[in-house]
């Protein structure tokens, strides 16, 4: 079954695929849990139930899980803008760890693809490109 890890504000941290007696295992002090397929940065918790976050209004724009709203980024300096790149890429990465582990349901070529999207995160944004990488289908 898969799981969503989310933490005390509603994001989901970490999803994972394991039996249902192991999940307890998998969740640290502070978070939550609840079998759903929902991994993908498009979701948050919310009095144990998942809801979908709105549109995304830019690129320019992350979700601010005190008030469950898209707020704009306004960074002062270029590391400011770095950092919370990164931030977001961590995130999708370990959204998306679930896809190599040893037991993940998923075929030795669709593992292929996730490890290609899960590099082009890790090269972004030192490659010069504006616009993330999209998960496989």
């Amino acid at each position: 079954m898969i799981y969503a890890i989310y933490d005390d504000k509603g994001q989901i941290v970490k999803s994972i695929d394991c039996p249902p007696e192991h999940i307890e295992r998998h969740v640290k002090a502070g978070q939550g849990y609840l079998q759903t397929a929902a991994h993908d940065g498009t979701h948050y918790v919310e009095n144990g139930k998942l809801i979908a976050m709105p549109a995304k209004p830019s690129n320019k724009h992350v979700f601010d899980y005190d008030s469950k709203e898209w707020v704009e980024i306004k960074p002062q300096t270029a590391e400011d803008v770095l950092q919370k790149i990164r931030e977001q890429r961590n995130m999708l990465l370990l959204q998306s760890d679930w896809t190599q582990l040893p037991d993940s349901p998923l075929s030795d070529s669709k593992k292929q693809e996730w490890r290609d999207y899960r590099q082009a995160l890790r090269d972004f944004p030192e490659l010069g490109s504006n616009e993330w990488p999209e998960p496989p289908m």
